[in-house]
């Protein structure tokens, strides 16, 4: 591809100027190249066929103003093209995340079908305060039986030393056991 120079053509836009670069970088042809090609089928559609079909068609020189208009329609229908395209590209992205996600919002609906059922299931106990009441109770009944152990614990100890000085074991010197181990005369 041959490289493009800066063209100025009065009253040529700089967008289209752009466009008709852009154009000619996808047709894999120069500036000057895709210019004369698309003035001429530009042209070729609006004259019609040639009067003269033996020798390729020479058209007279247009005005200037007609071939910048031929330009800035060309260059109009580059940005709506382009626009299309776009749009399509946004649209099958759409797609592609919505397909993507389909797995995620079913597992959420199966997520809240799952609560639901299960908060269903709390609504059925009736009588919510009378369970609490009753694990409350069973609290403080479990409180007041460690409370009553303490006491039994230190009778069983004291008997645990009767048991000793009545068997003789006072020659030994005392030493520290467990309670079990008092209580059931293990060494």
């Amino acid at each position: 591809m041959a490289q493009d120079k800066d063209w100025s053509i009065e009253g040529v836009r700089p967008e289209c100027r752009e466009a008709a670069k852009i154009a000619a970088r996808r047709a894999n042809l120069s500036l000057g190249d895709w210019l004369n090609r698309t003035i001429m089928a530009t042209v070729r559609d609006e004259l019609g066929p040639a009067d003269k079909p033996a020798r390729a068609p020479q058209l007279p020189a247009l005005p200037m103003a007609e071939l910048v208009s031929a330009i800035e329609l060309l260059a109009t229908e580059v940005k709506h093209q382009n626009r299309r395209t776009l749009e399509e590209v946004q649209q099958r992205s759409r797609e592609l995340a919505e397909h993507a996600f389909e797995p995620v919002a079913q597992s959420v609906a199966n997520l809240e079908r799952n609560l639901d059922a299960k908060l269903g299931k709390l609504d059925g106990i009736k009588d919510v305060a009378a369970v609490v009441g009753r694990v409350r109770e069973m609290e403080d009944k479990a409180d007041k039986a460690s409370l009553a152990v303490a006491p039994l614990e230190r009778t069983v100890l004291r008997m645990a030393e009767r048991l000793d000085s009545l068997d003789g074991n006072q020659r030994r010197p005392p030493r520290r056991q467990g309670f079990f181990a008092r209580l059931f005369g293990r060494d």
